[in-house]
């Protein structure tokens, strides 16, 4: 049996089944458990991953299959065998496990953030902590023991089961999920911090919802990943249960009815947050720090930030105001979150929360957004019409926050949808100039702008098309989603590589773009295999000399985010961004200069955190050659 299974692991690193092969076929950052596509790539690597992770039958030959079928975890159709469990490369080993036993985020942080050297692994699972720590194991479900010894032969490491105590112990947590009318309750560590020796240090991945109290140990907190109460109360409702018990309405009403009742468990324990953290306890006395930091994934990008400038609010409701209020990042949320943060709301009688309420949480004709001192009007979020008006998503954000905001003669604002960035523009422009290809977006735009008593003129057409002349400052908000299917609402598709319309406005700007103008576009820009980004720009730009180019990054999503945030249709999409080699996108503010005569070109891309205030001069001063 033993000689059988390192017959698998060698034919799977000869084959190049590792970590980093794997990420990058599957177009995702981590192999935390999730749904994964399959792979059409024709190698070996490839084929491994649609047997192990999408338990497609295959032709497979050697003595570990009869091994694994006489453990029942494979099983014959035919002449062709399938996986029913999943193996999983982490690092330098591999993973065997049934879906219950296999890593999640808590397991992955847990791995990464334990002191090194051999530990006593309690609740070990299929057994990833005693692979890449060394040390001994226990687990109170003898299936995970029985994977976590059926790993060690596969890696040719010893299996060695629990000892009474040991100087170093980890044991890593289930999500606290407790029965109805039940709280969350901070785990009870005693149990494990009896099986360290003195002087020892326990590591524990958990969640906690108040602070932590030791006596006679110091610990270090991490605080890698928070939830609201009301975040924490949608994932106790099962919405898809319910949906499927009593129908979408009644469902829904059900599942706003359990997170109600739950919030308010919550609130009456006095219980705002639940944060998952790795705990390092030692066994002595002394100090005691906490911080927060993170997720740590394999290939971790490091963002600067930039100096964010204080904006006087003209109204209470306003961006900073909203985000305390609902105790969000943005002013943005999705639809389980509505009745949380309804219920949040509706226990706090402040004039700012009934209009949150009024006009964010519970809208018939249109939303109210706040951006950079200004109020915006929108279609209600969520929405099915093709004509609909975007709201503020964080595109917009991103783009408000970044765009120079120096004086200038013209702007222009294409695809500009709810008007914001030529109100905005309008600030500093002498004369502001805004286009929309939907009619229903032209008379949002020109709401917006006597709401917000500014001047700009609006014209319905297709790009540059309904106006003369060219600009001083060019913004654009255009249709970005790469797909492959036509049909869906104006604001999303730009073409099976998305970049459709991008290239279109770039292709223009030598003949609409003043010298030292600037234009600033955000969308999510593609990753595309063997292409750069700023290289595209300029070629769209016919390689011309005469142009700075500077592309802001907020972050990446992996393929199967991207795909997963714009459509339910997996299959096709993921065909489309296979054959173009998209392997997932950024969320980016691509900024392009027409320089004048004799200023030296420029090209660069930077990795920034998301601001949450302008940025505008720290971007200015970035644009200068």
């Amino acid at each position: 049996m033993g000689q059988a299974i390192l017959e698998l692991a060698d034919q799977l690193r000869q084959q190049h089944f590792n970590e980093s092969t794997v990420r990058r076929l599957l177009g995702v950052p981590d192999l935390v458990r999730q749904p994964y596509f399959p792979v059409e790539e024709t190698c070996e690597a490839a084929r491994w991953i649609n047997f192990w992770f999408r338990h497609q039958p295959q032709s497979r030959q050697g003595a570990w299959v009869d091994a694994l079928l006489e453990l029942g975890l494979l099983q014959r159709q035919g002449s062709l065998v399938r996986a029913l469990c999943t193996l999983t490369p982490c690092a330098d080993v591999f993973l065997l496990a049934e879906a219950d036993l296999q890593p999640d985020s808590r397991l992955y942080a847990l791995a990464r953030l334990a002191p090194p050297g051999p530990a006593l692994h309690l609740h070990c699972g299929a057994g990833l902590l005693p692979l890449l720590r060394g040390g001994t194991c226990h687990d109170p479900n003898p299936r995970a023991l029985a994977f976590s010894e059926l790993n060690a032969r596969l890696n040719g490491r010893p299996f060695q089961p629990s000892q009474a105590a040991a100087p170093q112990v980890t044991v890593c947590l289930p999500f606290p999920i407790p029965a109805r009318g039940q709280l969350p309750q901070n785990p009870d560590l005693r149990p494990y911090l009896e099986k360290v020796e003195p002087g020892g240090s326990l590591t524990v991945a958990c969640s906690l919802v108040a602070p932590l109290e030791l006596e006679n140990h110091a610990f270090e907190q991490f605080d890698y990943a928070r939830a609201s109460a009301a975040e924490y109360a949608a994932c106790l409702a099962d919405l898809p249960r319910l949906v499927a018990a009593f129908g979408p309405e009644n469902g829904r009403q059900a599942y706003a009815g359990e997170v109600t009742r739950r919030l308010d468990e919550l609130e009456a324990a006095g219980i705002d947050h639940i944060y998952d953290s790795i705990l390092v306890i030692h066994k002595a006395s002394g100090s005691r720090r906490r911080q927060s930091i993170a997720y740590p994934l394999p290939e971790p990008i490091v963002r600067q930030r930039w100096a964010e400038e204080p904006l006087p609010q003209q109204h209470p409701y306003n961006e900073a105001a909203l985000r305390e209020l609902l105790d969000l990042p943005e002013v943005l949320f999705t639809p389980d979150q509505i009745p949380g943060l309804l219920h949040r709301l509706r226990h706090n009688r402040s004039p700012l929360a009934n209009q949150a309420r009024y006009w964010l949480l519970q809208p018939k004709k249109a939303m109210l957004f706040p951006c950079l001192g200004q109020l915006f009007f929108t279609d209600p979020m969520f929405g099915e019409k093709t004509d609909q008006v975007y709201w503020l998503g964080p595109d917009s954000l991103a783009l408000a926050r970044c765009v120079p905001r120096q004086p200038c003669g013209r702007s222009l604002d294409l695809c500009t949808g709810s008007g914001v960035q030529a109100v905005l523009n309008a600030r500093h422009s002498q004369e502001s100039w805004a286009v929309d290809i939907n009619p229903r977006a032209v008379h949002f735009a020109r709401l917006n702008a006597r709401f917000n008593r500014q001047k700009i003129t609006v014209k319905t057409g297709n790009l540059y098309q309904p106006v003369d002349g060219s600009f001083d400052l060019i913004t654009a908000n255009p249709p970005f989603v790469p797909t492959p299917e036509a049909g869906l609402q104006l604001f999303r598709p730009g073409g099976a590589s998305g970049e459709e319309i991008t290239a279109e406005i770039i292709r223009q700007l030598p003949t609409r773009l003043n010298e030292n103008g600037l234009l600033a576009l955000v969308s999510q820009c593609p990753i595309i295999e063997g292409s750069d980004a700023l290289e595209r720009v300029h070629g769209w730009l016919g390689h011309a000399p005469g142009w700075g180019l500077l592309q802001l990054r907020f972050g990446a999503l992996s393929r199967a985010g991207l795909i997963a945030s714009h459509t339910h249709d997996h299959q096709k999409w993921e065909a489309s961004y296979r054959r173009l080699k998209i392997q997932g996108a950024h969320l980016a503010v691509t900024l392009v200069k027409r320089l004048p005569p004799g200023q030296p070109e420029f090209r660069r891309i930077l990795d920034l955190e998301m601001p949450r205030a302008s940025i505008s001069a720290a971007v200015a001063l970035a644009c200068l050659a």
